[in-house]
């Protein structure tokens, strides 16, 4: 029968699966016959919305015939509504769910149709007023499950329930109805007759009839009307209906009376929730006839008695919770618990007012088991308090005045596993625990216990978990605990032990868990390395000073020694491998270093922070393949090695590190930590998670010293230096060398990782002269603060690259004509503070480069007025302070990039003329001028002493020819001669300017388009390669990142190889990597091909070209010709991250840019002439060929090559030949959006659920 059960289900399922067609946006899968509930298709569609503004929603396209169960879930939250007879044609479907779609009304007849629907659940989403119209749930004849919970719903329609015959369960909770009147059932004559289960909680209902628990729902067994704010009961008169009842929740309300015969029809009943109400009495009759009730709970109300006059008829309870009221005293005569004396098995008590309890009140529960008093008043346990609990196994007597224990107080209760008498008053130990010989959990933390010598429960064999936290023992002997041969955890926590002699665990051989924390311990040598079980060990808290891995058991995975006075993590037997740590808290030590020996290999969580770290070893992580934690926030870690932190590729998961709060100096060692997370290196590093956080010290900086981290740029990490010479520099060990760079004396000197910015900081160094040895590739110099009367021509010869000068406050009064000649690459010059009275005007003439010029502070009275006129890059001038009278100040006029001028607080003149010529200047260009309202002119006459240039009203007596005037002067009595010379020469100009301009496209066109060179020294090296005897294998030799892989295999190398038939060798694809031969790999690979290209981007720099061997062998390849070498740009490359070795190839190599202009022209009038092969076949046998003829001078050529691509998106030029290949994704409304890639590549998909109609050919589903 079984077998013939699962044939017919794998049929089923195998014929559903092939011809099920299910539309777009919706997922099923097959669901087997269950609880009334028939087998079939279970499909879940998952939609914007339900017939929102802007679509309609088709049901009609989900096939009919076995789809059993639907759910529809909405994405967004725009409006949903449902249509009448909307899901008419599924009359199949059981089981129909609708979450979380912003539904706000259900309309009449909205599930007409559904005659097999069982189940119904609607949870809708924002729902403020979720309304229902009549006849919404008409025609579900078959509806047994309606759940219309969390849907804000106020009240239900009249009799709309009345439609539903079948309903079984009903579940209205968390919505907004205010009495059981809103269910639009009481004035109906209908009845529910099958419903068993109703949930009717978290509302707003505040009135209860009793009535309704027997009348109205005949056969409801479960009612909850919990987390309401129901605050009275009405009573009724005796009714004929009986009361099905066996479950009724009233508890989180705000009742404080029930009528008498509230219950008394419901003798099914087994539990009553009543808890948290406001009760203060019960009726003596409330609980009559509810004879099969076992678990009754009252817990937070504020009963004071309970008698056995209202328990009488509980004599089948088995839970009973009291706790939490006002009960304060507990007597034999009450027989509270005389009725059910032989089924109560939990009885809770605590959190009440008890003071004391009568002898033999508890005598009759013989079949107790857990007693919970905790939490009262009691002070004394008496001889006979616990009288007849014979079968009690959990006693809890925590958070009372308790300071004395009977001797005999547990003679009735030897059963009892676990004790509870925390947080008491309890001085020694008492000696009643001396019979609870089966005892196995015990806690007496916070009690005032002092000496554990004659201690009774030190002789409980069966003990295996004992607290003593919390109390003042100060020592623990070897003797004390030798009889607990069982015992599993123990807590001696928070206590003031001074010692534990050494060997005191090692006869409790089961300890697992120990906790010594919070003690005054200052060694922890002989104490834990016998206990071969132990798991979990803290001693924190405590003032240990010397601590090795020796001292632990090999099975300990959990430790916390944090806190202490720890200075090193000692491992004096190399057990790494040995211990099972997974857990390690040290932090709030005196650590001061970390290696590879001190940290387990088995560790995953490592807390060191708030430590004294300064150093990481090298590679101290790289074996420790389980981490997924390390805390170092805190320390004193300035920097930190490149490899300290690398991990083995073994690593499960890059683990988080955190180092927030160390003095980190960002200096050239350090600029790699910025980008760790980047993932961008081919090691493996953590994810500092904390990274946004961190600050760290600039080295040098004459503005903020301690910037985030995140925020600092590549320049700004330097490092310092004395002397230095580049790797190519051939003359370093002569005195007169270029490129050996020697800090001054008195100076300091400080470089970024790349060497593009070199600042020489001598300020305020007592220089009269400039001093010898400035470093000639110096970026920045800073010489302000020096005794430099006069600056000799030529004085900065030489720095080239030299972008940011401080000559301030250094006493100049004379600059020559030469002093910054050579200084080409100036941005920045100050000059402000000296002693300058006159510019004649050919000071600044070599600076075409400066941007910024800062000449205020001095005593300048006369400027030529072409002073400023060759620096056209200029932006900023500042001139104030100085004693200019009349200088030109329109002349500024003729700087084109200037931004900011200052004219203020010099002499300015207020003859007419020039002030009128100043404010035509400051009409147009007082945007500039930043001080502009502050410029006033000087006069000798009495009326106008220091007037305001732009506000007073001197000097306006010719306004209408100033208008008029124009700052710049004519020049048009020279245009006629001006207009006949060019029109003479023109002609000739234009040809020569655009043939100058165009040279280099001029020869890419030619040879592009008739294959000839011109005007190109590089056609004698072609003749010369065409007769040179060398064997040439390759066209060219590429050489590139492995993560531009992509990128040059799919693009450079298939535009050449593929188009225009070159033979290349793809470092990453034709050579066999041999880190030990690379080198010579590459000066093979080179010298055996025609040209060399390199793809140089970001990944390259931080990849290959960090490799010594790599660099070293390119170097060699390239040495004697560097015109070989062709550079591909990827990307955007900044010239501060290529060092000066990579300079100097750029200079006298061909750069191309990728994406510029007739890329692909420019780069094959690069690379050698190439006769193109017509014969397909002879190319790809060719290629083989040569290939295969090479293994012999490349050492190896690699027979076989995977292509690995990394998912990286190259920006192409619009004009690119290759693209990606295109994907085709259509929208709710059967759009079709096609990606960039072959054009008219299309892929349909099947029908959706959106639209009237489903599309063409729906695509059928296969599992």
């Amino acid at each position: 029968m079984i077998l013939r059960i699962l044939t017919l289900a794998i049929l089923m399922a195998s014929t559903t699966e092939a011809f099920y067609e299910a539309p777009d946006d919706c997922d099923w899968d097959f669901i087997e016959e269950e609880r009334g509930f028939a087998g079939g298709v279970s499909l879940t569609c998952h939609l914007s919305a339900i017939n929102s503004h802007l679509e309609k929603t088709n049901f009609s396209v989900i096939p009919t015939d076995g789809t059993r169960k639907l759910t529809v879930k909405c994405k967004e939250t725009s409006l949903s509504s449902l249509e009448v007879r909307g899901f008419a044609n599924l009359h199949h479907l059981e089981e129909l769910v609708i979450d979380s779609c912003r539904l706000e009304h259900i309309p009449a007849l909205a599930f007409d149709g559904l005659t097999r629907l069982k189940s119904l659940k609607i949870h809708t989403l924002f729902a403020n007023e979720f309304s229902m119209a009549s006849e919404s749930l008409a025609g579900l004849t078959s509806l047994q499950n309606l759940d219309l919970s969390g849907n804000g719903i106020r009240s239900m329609p009249p009799d709309e329930l009345c439609h539903l015959p079948s309903l079984t369960s009903l579940n209205l909770s968390n919505n907004q109805m205010g009495s059981l009147a809103d269910l639009g059932l009481l004035t109906s004559n209908c009845r529910l007759l099958r419903l068993e289960h109703m949930d009717l909680s978290s509302n707003e209902i505040t009135t209860l009839h009793s009535y309704i628990l027997n009348e109205y729902w005949p056969q409801l067994k479960t009612l909850s009307l919990k987390n309401n704010f129901v605050r009275h009961v009405e009573s009724s008169q005796e009714s004929n209906f009986k009361c099905s009842l066996n479950y009724f929740d009233l508890s989180n309300n705000q009742i404080n009376s029930l009528p008498a015969k509230m219950l008394h029809k419901c003798h099914s009943l087994k539990t009553v929730n009543m808890a948290n109400n406001t009760l203060t009495v019960l009726d003596s009759g409330f609980f009559d006839n509810l004879k099969r009730l076992e678990r009754l709970d009252l817990s937070g109300n504020r009963l004071a008695t309970l008698t056995g006059r209202q328990t009488r008829d509980l004599i089948n309870l088995v839970t009973l919770d009291l706790s939490n009221n006002q009960i304060s005293l507990l007597v034999e005569s009450s027989m509270t618990f005389e009725s059910m004396a032989s089924t109560l098995q939990i009885l809770k008590l605590n959190n009440n007012r008890l003071k004391t309890i009568e002898a033999k009140v508890f005598t009759s529960l013989a079949n107790l088991k857990e007693l919970d008093l905790s939490y009262n008043e009691l002070a004394l346990i008496d001889k006979q308090t616990l009288n007849g609990l014979t079968r009690l196994t959990h006693l809890v007597l925590a958070q009372n005045d308790i300071n004395s224990l009977h001797e005999e107080a547990f003679n009735f209760v030897p059963e009892i596993l676990v004790l509870d008498l925390s947080h008491n008053k309890l001085r020694q130990s008492p000696g009643a625990l001396k019979s609870l010989t089966k005892l196995q959990t015990l806690d007496l933390s916070f009690n005032g216990l002092e000496d554990l010598t004659d201690a009774s429960f030190l002789e409980l064999s069966t003990l295996w978990r004992l607290q003593l936290n919390g109390n003042s023992i100060s020592n623990i002997s070897k003797s004390l605990l030798t009889q607990l041969h069982s015992l599993q955890i123990l807590d001696l926590s928070s206590n003031i032990i001074t010692e534990v002699q050494s060997g005191s665990f090692d006869a409790n051989q089961k300890l697992r868990a120990l906790r010594l924390d919070s003690n005054n311990l200052s060694a922890m040598d002989g104490l834990f390395g016998q206990l071969s079980n132990l798991m979990w060990l803290n001693v924190s808290t405590n003032s240990i000073l010397h601590f090795d891995y020796s001292l632990l058991p090999t099975s300990l995975r959990w430790l916390d020694i944090s806190h202490n006075l720890i200075q090193e993590l000692g491992n004096y037997f190399d057990l790494n491998t040995e211990l099972a740590l997974t857990e390690m808290d040290v932090s709030f030590n005196k650590i001061a270093q970390l290696g590879p020996h001190n940290i387990p290999d088995s560790i995953e969580s490592l807390l060191v922070n708030d430590n004294k770290i300064s150093q990481i070893v090298p590679y101290t992580f790289f074996k420790k393949t389980k981490l997924i934690k390390v805390d170092l926030t805190v320390n004193a870690l300035q920097t930190i090695d490149r490899n300290a932190l690398r991990l083995s590729s073994d690593v499960r998961q890059l683990p988080d590190f955190y180092l927030t709060g160390n003095p980190i100096e960002c200096d050239c060692e350090m600029v790699w930590f910025k980008s760790i997370n980047s993932g961008s290196t081919l090691q493996n590093y953590p994810i500092v998670k904390d990274i946004e956080s961190i600050y760290c010290r600039l080295v040098y900086t004459r503005q903020q010293t301690f910037i985030p981290l995140v925020e600092a740029k590549n320049e700004q990490f330097l490092c310092p230096y004395t002397t230095h010479c580049f790797a190519l520099c051939q003359c370093c060990d002569f005195d007169a060398c270029d490129c050996e760079m020697t800090c001054p004396d008195n100076c300091t000197c400080y470089h970024d990782a790349s060497w593009s910015k070199n600042i020489a900081e001598c300020s305020s160094a007592g220089f009269q002269d400039l001093p010898d040895q400035l470093p000639m590739d110096a970026t920045e110099v800073f010489l302000d603060g020096n005794l430099f009367p006069e600056l000799d021509s030529h004085t900065f010869i030489g720095r080239k690259n030299l972008k940011k000068l401080h000559l301030n406050h250094s006493q100049i009064h004379t600059i020559h004509n030469k002093t910054f000649n050579g200084l080409k690459s100036l941005q920045v010059l100050h000059l402000e503070g000296n002693l300058l009275k006159s510019l004649k005007g050919y000071e600044f003439e070599a600076l075409s480069g400066l941007r910024e010029l800062y000449l205020e502070g001095n005593l300048l009275e006369t400027i030529h007025k072409g002073t400023f006129k060759f620096l056209r890059s200029l932006e900023v001038l500042h001139l104030d302070g100085n004693r200019l009278m009349d200088f030109p100040a329109w002349e500024l006029a003729f700087n084109p990039l200037l931004l900011t001028v200052k004219l203020a607080e010099n002499l300015w003149t207020c003859e007419c003329e020039f002030v009128q010529r100043f404010r035509a200047y400051m009409n147009v260009y007082g945007g500039k001028v930043q001080d502009g309202k502050r410029i006033e002119c000087v006069s000798n006459e009495a009326e106008i002493q220091s007037e305001s240039i732009l506000e007073s009203d001197f000097c306006i007596e010719d306004i209408e020819e100033l208008d008029k005037f124009h700052i710049v002067e004519t020049t048009e009595d020279y245009l006629p001669l001006l207009a006949a010379t060019l029109a003479t020469f023109a002609f000739v100009l234009l040809i020569l300017l655009a043939v100058f301009v165009y040279r280099n496209t001029l020869k890419v066109w030619l040879h592009a388009k008739y294959g000839v060179r011109v005007f190109d020294a590089s056609s004698k090296n072609q003749d010369l390669e065409k007769n040179d005897v060398k064997p040439y294998h390759f066209d060219a030799y590429l050489t590139y990142s492995p993560k531009d892989d992509a990128f040059t295999r799919e693009i450079i190398a298939a535009g050449l190889e593929q188009e225009s038939n070159y033979k290349l060798c793809l470092h990453h694809r034709d050579l066999v990597h041999n880190q030990v031969y690379l080198a010579d790999t590459i000066i093979q690979a080179t010298e055996a091909s025609k040209r060399t290209i390199l793809v140089l981007s970001e990944n390259f720099l931080k990849s290959e070209w960090s490799r010594f061997d790599y660099k070293s062998g390119l170097h060699q390849a390239l040495r004697a010709d560097r015109k070989k070498l062709i550079v591909i740009m990827l990307g955007d490359v900044a010239t501060r991250d290529i060092d000066p070795d990579l300079r100097l190839y750029l200079k006298t190599s061909h750069v191309l840019q990728w994406g510029e202009s007739r890329f692909w022209e420019k780069l094959k009038y690069a690379l050698p002439d190439h006769k193109k092969i017509k014969n397909l076949g002879s190319q790809n046998s060719g290629h083989s060929s040569v290939v295969s003829s090479t293994t012999s001078v490349l050492s190896s050529v690699a027979s076989s090559h995977q292509n690995q691509l990394q998912n990286q998106i190259y920006h192409q030029p619009r004009y690119a030949t290759h693209q990606r290949p295109t994907s085709t994704v259509m929208n709710n409304n059967h759009h079709i959006y096609n990606m960039p890639g072959n054009p008219g590549q299309q892929q349909f998909y099947g029908g959706s659920i959106y639209g009237s109609t489903l599309a063409q050919q729906p695509a059928a589903v296969h599992i």
